[in-house]
């Protein structure tokens, strides 16, 4: 499997020795993924991203003080792409 900041676990009841796993890295935006219902129900598609960002608005993130260095960093990477975000969202300076 290969490795990635977050990950998804979906099982179903009926195969429980199997697993469905999702990955996604820190750049990613969440893509929907497939959530079982009943053994005989079709699958829904659960969409995660609308919801990350709708906590973002309502938790008052944007607020915070981002000038600061995460602890523990991101990789060199990462934490330059963050900055660049930051910055182009104007949460940084």
């Amino acid at each position: 499997m290969a490795q990635a900041p977050y990950m998804a676990c979906v099982f179903r009841a009926t195969k429980p020795e199997q697993r469905e796993v999702y990955s996604f890295g820190l750049r990613d935006r969440l893509l929907p993924f497939r959530v079982p219902l009943r053994p005989n129900d079709a699958d829904v598609s659960l969409h995660l991203q609308p919801l990350v960002d709708r906590c973002f608005e309502m938790g008052r993130y944007w607020m915070l003080n981002y000038s600061q260095s995460l602890q523990p960093p991101l990789p060199a990477p990462d934490a330059a792409w963050m900055d660049r975000l930051l910055r182009e969202c104007g949460l940084r300076r």
